[in-house]
């Protein structure tokens, strides 16, 4: 995930910002595993990233713009829900 790279977050402090195992953020990190729904969306939340983007990689990068909050990612997953 480049966007955490960028940021010069280590792999350490990414799982234990996230309260995940090292082992998964290698993976999700290193080798494109794709995190679980109740991860990916606390990633999105924390990072204020779009889910679409770090999932496919299009679209715009963050998720919300300066008057919104995480209650607009909810929205969302809602909709995105079969």
């Amino acid at each position: 995930m480049v966007v955490f790279k960028e940021q010069g977050m280590t792999k350490t402090r990414f799982a234990e910002d996230n309260k995940i195992h090292i082992n998964s953020a290698t993976s999700y990190l290193e080798n494109g595993v794709v995190p679980e729904w109740p991860i990916l969306i606390r990633i999105c939340d924390k990072y204020k990233l779009s889910p679409y983007w770090l999932i496919i990689g299009k679209g715009p990068k963050k998720l919300f713009e300066k008057d919104e909050g995480p209650e607009e990612s909810e929205k969302i997953f809602e909709t995105a829900q079969i």
